[in-house]
């Protein structure tokens, strides 16, 4: 591994917050010309990827691990590559730069943290499973979430249109609202987009 200027980076880093045109990596999910970027990247193609706008809300240099590679915490928004954010730092340092390794600790409200370990040869018990079931309602952070009357409950359990207007507002959500809107009714729990009328 070659080793890297700490000052430098630490002063790169800054440039990359924000809102900012960031280009996936050519083996990634991202579709183009209707195809997955890592299908034709992988029979040989060169995928002409377009940069997206991403969020990066804060990069905290940690310091140098034992093997002597540089260890961030990365707090960005989704779409965001953190593979394509690493090659970036690289080329701004001029070094180049590559992930060696990648945890998510958090998506949204859920924490890592709050999570069990997963060890198929020694599985937790039911009862451990069983105390870390969250309801559903716990969702309702992530999406902009809306109080459904009984009305509405059964119009959107028909697969109707409901305005708005029409429910209350419980709270504001992460996800754009054009992505997704969740309604919570007395037995419905609805996910669903918001379309212009």
């Amino acid at each position: 591994e070659r080793s890297f200027d700490e000052e430098a980076l630490m002063g790169a880093l800054p440039g990359f917050l924000g809102v900012r045109l960031q280009r996936p990596p050519r083996v990634s999910a991202v579709m183009v010309d209707g195809r997955r970027a890592h299908k034709i990247a992988r029979a040989g193609g060169e995928p002409q990827i377009q940069p997206r706008p991403v969020d990066i809300t804060a990069i905290r240099y940690l310091g140098r691990t034992e093997k002597g590679t540089a260890e961030l915490l990365i707090d960005c928004h989704r779409g965001t590559y953190v593979r394509s954010l690493a090659r970036d730092i690289g080329r701004a340092l001029g070094t180049g730069a590559h992930l060696s390794s990648l945890r998510r600790l958090s998506v949204g409200n859920f924490r890592a943290a709050g999570g069990l370990t997963y060890n198929p040869q020694d599985p937790p018990p039911a009862e451990q499973l069983v105390s870390h079931i969250q309801p559903v309602s716990a969702l309702t952070p992530q999406y902009y979430s809306y109080d459904a009357s009984p009305f509405c409950e059964k119009r959107l359990a028909d697969g109707l249109c409901v305005y708005l207007d029409f429910m209350m507002r419980r709270s504001a959500g992460m996800v754009p609202v054009e992505k997704g809107i969740m309604a919570l009714g007395e037995k419905y729990l609805c996910l669903g987009g918001l379309g212009a009328q």
